[in-house]
């Protein structure tokens, strides 16, 4: 995703749905990045951010527009 003016961290909240309960994912970082190590195979996801201006959340925004991903495969490490 875009970096937001202004903020310096970032948490990604997941869904089974577009409609399903947001669950954090992640804590709050700095990247502007993040692969989800967890998705389960052939399923779909529905995923949003929020910014903030701390690594503890301050002045957290709303959720962006959400996304979707898919993972086709589990990753093998």
């Amino acid at each position: 995703w875009n970096s937001v003016n202004g903020a310096t961290h970032y948490q990604i909240y997941r869904a089974p749905s577009l409609t399903g309960t947001r669950v954090p994912i992640s804590g709050w970082n700095p990247q502007n990045y993040y692969l989800d190590d967890w998705a389960m195979t052939e399923t779909t996801y529905w995923y949003w951010v929020k910014a903030a201006t701390s690594d503890s959340g301050d002045n957290a925004s709303d959720f962006s527009y959400y996304d979707t991903g898919y993972c086709e495969t589990n990753w093998e490490y």
